[in-house]
């Protein structure tokens, strides 16, 4: 079972203005024009496809993780939150396939490690937002399908810190902003925004970090083809100390045949 963190990061606290237009919060660069403000009869594009590209060993983990996830989305209808969800289908569908994947795949881990059900709903409401950031930075980057300069590398580093300022208020837990802020930690303190260490990353985030960049390198992406799951784990693996060796082994089993 998971433990919470002790330590919290006042970085949590840090804040990027938004603006309110009809009662509702804007994001900056997000054009209401092109995404239809009704949503009520929105459906999702990649509810139902996702992991289609991985062979999961363990068929009921992967079932009941995907109710999980689907539950939490089909609950936020009336949460601060849910608004997050349409604007990521809506304008990178792609992002929000892999919010999805990134959810299911860190809640079968957490599964294996015998979390009990409240924590998972926790780490599948984190890995579902953990990109939401990327609202916050330009389109022509998020989209661009060629290696990304200096500065706009920058840009996109700033989607975890820009993530903790759109959810500010919706009245999520600590436990579940902790996978926002700090998926792109690295154990070995390499990672971003705060170049944290093991002892001061959330458990939830040593998790999501491995289903981020598992999916990232297994899917789609504009600028590359989407690599095997035995490829993805080899990348990971060659990353050393970077990803829980513990957790890594988790998901590498999950996978079954695809990664010995």
């Amino acid at each position: 079972m998971l433990v919470e963190n002790k330590k919290r990061n006042k970085q949590y606290s840090e804040n990027i203005s938004i603006k309110s237009k009809a009662s509702k919060p804007v994001v900056e660069n997000l054009e209401y024009e092109n995404i239809q403000e009704d949503k009520s009869d929105h459906k999702y594009t990649n509810m139902g496809q996702v992991l289609i590209n991985l062979n999961v060993s363990e068929a009921n983990i992967l079932n009941y993780s995907n109710k999980i996830v689907n539950q939490i989305i089909a609950d936020s209808k009336d949460m601060a939150w849910n608004d997050f969800f349409y604007w990521l289908d809506a304008r990178f569908s792609w992002v929000f396939a892999h919010s999805i994947n990134v959810a299911v795949l860190s809640v079968m881990m957490a599964v294996k490690r015998g979390c009990k059900k409240e924590e998972l709903e926790c780490i599948a409401l984190g890995g579902l937002l953990h990109d939401v950031g990327k609202l916050l930075v330009p389109a022509s980057i998020i989209q661009k399908k060629t290696s990304l300069d200096d500065e706009q590398m920058s840009r996109v580093k700033e989607h975890c810190e820009h993530g903790m300022s759109l959810v500010e208020g919706c009245g999520l837990s600590d436990n579940c902003k902790a996978i926002i802020i700090q998926h792109h930690e690295r154990l070995d303190g390499s990672g971003y925004p705060f170049g944290l260490k093991s002892d001061d990353i959330h458990p939830y985030a040593k998790i999501a970090m491995i289903a981020d960049v598992l999916d990232a390198i297994t899917s789609y992406r504009p600028y590359r083809p989407a690599k095997s799951a035995f490829k993805a784990i080899q990348i990971i693996r060659d990353e050393g100390d970077k990803f829980s060796a513990e957790y890594v082994s988790v998901i590498e089993r999950l996978l079954g045949e695809q990664s010995t």
